[in-house]
């Protein structure tokens, strides 16, 4: 599985969710994907996991607007992805 793509396919589903509400402004999702190798997993599980860490993100930055309205947010979050390889000598 490609773990960008499973990611990519989370956030098309949660794409409701990042778009502006009432008061509340657009969430900007920055992604910045190094190089990763095909991982071997149960593909639905780790999308599920996505979804609910998308999700919980989206929640906590709601919910701080609400706690603090008066604090101009720019609420955004970002994925990071790389692969770090080191060469044994």
């Amino acid at each position: 599985m490609d773990i960008a793509t499973g990611i990519d396919n989370t956030l098309l589903f949660l794409q409701y969710r990042l778009e502006p509400k009432g008061d509340f402004p657009k969430i900007e999702v920055i992604k910045e994907y190094g190089e990763l190798p095909l991982v071997e997993c149960y593909p639905a599980q780790l999308n599920q996991v996505f979804m609910y860490l998308l999700s919980n993100a989206i929640d906590s930055l709601q919910d701080s607007f609400v706690k603090q309205p008066e604090q101009k947010m720019n609420p955004k979050f970002a994925f990071r992805l790389n692969m770090f390889a080191q060469a044994l000598l």
